[in-house]
């Protein structure tokens, strides 16, 4: 422990004597048998490895000097920044943990509202579909009631049509014989007085003709009879 007063010169919160042990302690540290301008380009697998292992364990070591225990009870700085460390890497630990949660939680959050949306979506259109089912079928039902019926009004148009047709050809018919027994009447009876007036102009021209014979006779035995009374 020291015993003189705390000095800081630079006003930078540290004592300038651990400062200046702190950054000598934090120098990063060059391996044995280096070189700093004669490194070659070429490098092979098994030094690559040896790199790799040194540069792994340089890290172990600036991790255990810096989170190490071994520390100045006077080091309030050094100690605070490993707390803030800790204390930022737990909150990053739960921060990590909270996120992975949330993120499950989002996850099943977003299946039951697709399952929800899917759900409602296939409610939607069989409800759809059913309702136009529906609508079709009456809509079938009425045109089918309305042919029906407009088939059996068109049979009894045409029904009544030929009934009405039937009775005027009836009277038509009725009528026709009616003149036409009228006609044969009239033609009868006009042939009975063409005949009879046929007969009666016969029956003169016979008389005259019995006249003029007569007289033709009468005056052929006139003549004779003075013929005979002459010899």
């Amino acid at each position: 422990m020291r015993t003189a007063d705390f000095r800081d010169i630079n006003k930078n919160g540290i004592d300038d004597r651990d400062e200046g042990s702190e950054s000598q302690e934090g120098a990063a540290t060059k391996p044995e048998g280096s070189s700093s301008n004669t490194e070659d380009n070429s490098s092979n697998p098994q030094q690559d490895v040896q790199k790799t292992y040194e540069g792994m364990n340089t890290f172990q070591q600036m991790m255990e000097k810096f989170m190490g225990t071994a520390q100045s009870p006077d080091d309030n700085l050094g100690r605070d920044i490993k707390y803030g460390l800790m204390g930022d890497f737990i909150g990053k630990g739960f921060d990590n943990e909270l996120t992975k949660g949330m993120a499950e939680f989002q996850s099943g959050l977003y299946k039951d509202n697709a399952k929800f949306g899917a759900d409602l979506e296939l409610r939607n259109q069989r409800d759809a579909r059913a309702d136009e089912f529906g609508y079709g079928m009456r809509a079938m039902d009425k045109q089918f009631e309305l042919q029906d019926e407009f088939q059996n009004r068109e049979f009894g148009r045409n029904t009544g049509l030929l009934q009405s047709s039937g009775e005027q050809t009836r009277k038509n018919y009725r009528s026709q014989g009616v003149e036409d027994r009228l006609s044969r009447i009239t033609q009868g009876e006009q042939d009975r007085l063409n005949t009879a007036a046929v007969g009666d102009q016969a029956r003169k021209n016979y008389d005259f003709e019995d006249k003029i014979n007569a007289r033709t006779e009468n005056r052929a035995q006139g003549r004779s009879n003075r013929l005979a009374r002459g010899f």
